[in-house]
């Protein structure tokens, strides 16, 4: 995928995200978080969240740093853990977000994903809210 499809891509992915004809749709299935936890205890399942949220914060101060140092295979490697960590909270359009970024940092066009950070981190809060209040509700449990 060449780069300029790759920032089309990456604005539809948003566009899905934050577009009126998905404002209603949530990012993380519900369903099949649902469905998960017919197998794994509301308490286990809310510390994954809390060592998600922790994780989280790690890893987005790392990749800030190697984007300001223009590291792109750490830059990768650090995506690929968010997307895979995202991934266990069934949000496959916030995980193809991040996909493409990876493939990005993998081709090494830092500049393009520094032109995409901003929208990665609205993407990110989008669910970060979404998961905050399926920790809200299952905490209830």
């Amino acid at each position: 995928m060449k780069g300029s499809e790759v920032i089309v891509e990456l604005k539809g992915i948003y566009s899905k995200i934050f577009g009126d004809q998905q404002s209603s749709k949530e990012v993380i299935d519900r369903a099949e978080i649902d469905d998960l936890l017919e197998y794994l205890p509301p308490e286990e399942f809310i510390e994954l969240i809390d060592e998600y949220l922790l994780e989280y914060k790690r890893l987005m101060k790392e990749i800030n740093h190697n984007l300001l140092h223009k590291d792109a295979e750490l830059l990768r490697k650090d995506l690929h853990s968010l997307r895979g960590q995202t991934g266990n909270f069934r949000a496959p359009l916030i995980s193809e977000f991040l996909y493409v970024l990876e493939l990005l940092a993998k081709d090494g066009e830092i500049e393009k994903i520094q032109k995409s950070i901003e929208p990665m981190k609205k993407v990110m809060e989008k669910f970060l809210v979404a998961l905050k209040k399926i920790r809200e509700d299952y905490s209830k449990i």
